[in-house]
């Protein structure tokens, strides 16, 4: 993955820290419920990227977290 640095990485704001890339699946890959019981599920995306749970985020294309 790659992508060009906005203002917000640079000094001297620093505004941005780091980044989280989430990846989406479709839901039925997620019906037999096997790896949702291994990993976890949650709604929370600081939860999820701490823990390594799954984030749900229904319908979800874009979010910033």
């Amino acid at each position: 993955m790659s992508w060009a640095a906005s203002y917000l990485d640079v000094d001297p704001l620093f505004g941005i820290l780091d980044y989280r890339v989430w990846r989406s699946v479709p839901e039925s890959m997620l019906r037999d419920g096997a790896l949702m019981l291994r990993r976890g599920v949650t709604s929370d995306a600081d939860e999820a990227a701490d823990t390594g749970r799954l984030l749900l985020a229904p319908a979800a294309t874009q979010d910033y977290a």
